[in-house]
Order: C-alpha cells, then structure tokens, then sequence
C-alpha cells in the first residue's frame, strides 16, 4: 500500500508536466493573427467611415474626404446618399 502512495505522489507532477504539452498559446496560431489582422482592418475602415460621415455632414467636398481618409471616392459618394457601402476586399 506504501508503495501506491508513494507512486501517486508523482501523479501532480505528471499532470502538470501534460497540461504544459497540451496548453496552446492561441496567440501564436496563424487563423487567430489572421482574425485579429482583419478586425483591426475592420475597425480602421470603420472609423474612417465614421469620419467621412462628419466631414460631409459638415459640408466637406467628397474628393477631399476621400483624400483624407482613404476611403474611394465612390464610397464617400455611397455614404454621402446615406447608405454606407461595406469594405471592399
């Protein structure tokens, strides 16, 4: 009986030693940067929509808001309508 006990004492370091070959850094995995690259893209594209849209409601003419944002010239026209086109790829 001794000798169970003493072998189950090296069961905690076995599982820790497995749980570290078996921890994934999700961080590193090539589809989670890919995610993240184009939330970000998303999120820039987002906010440059968002600026577009207070540039013309402010008057500004659709080339030079284009210009300073970025964004197509024919996605200020689409936001000047009121109908904001989604990113193009």
């Amino acid at each position: 009986m001794l000798d169970i006990l003493a072998s189950n004492r090296d069961l905690n370091l076995d599982i820790r030693e497995e749980l570290k070959m078996l921890t994934i850094d999700v961080e590193k995995l090539a589809t989670y940067q890919l995610g993240m690259e184009k939330g970000m893209e998303r999120g820039t594209h987002d906010r440059d929509v968002a600026i577009a849209k207070n540039l013309l409601d402010r008057g500004m003419e659709s080339d030079l808001v284009a210009s300073m944002t970025g964004l197509s010239a024919r996605e200020v026209e689409s936001l000047r309508g009121g109908q904001p086109k989604p990113m193009e790829n």
